[in-house]
């Protein structure tokens, strides 16, 4: 297991949660895909997505973990 640290976006015009992520751990888990795989090159810097297209019930807690 890796670990490592990333920090907390908030897009309210699209209602999703990403935290991006050091280049090294996306580097990381990359190359454990095996070579006969093609991977396209990324279109976004690493991120995990946390949160997408689901309903914001409390709209004042949004962004509260920003940074």
């Amino acid at each position: 297991m890796q670990t490592g640290l990333g920090i907390i976006k908030y897009y309210e015009d699209e209602w999703k949660v990403n935290v991006a992520i050091e280049d090294d751990l996306a580097n990381y888990y990359r190359s454990l895909v095996p070579k006969y795989y093609k991977i396209n090159p990324t279109r976004f810097p690493p991120h995990i997505t946390v949160v997408r297209g689901e309903e914001v019930i409390n709209k004042k807690a949004w962004g509260k973990y920003e940074k």
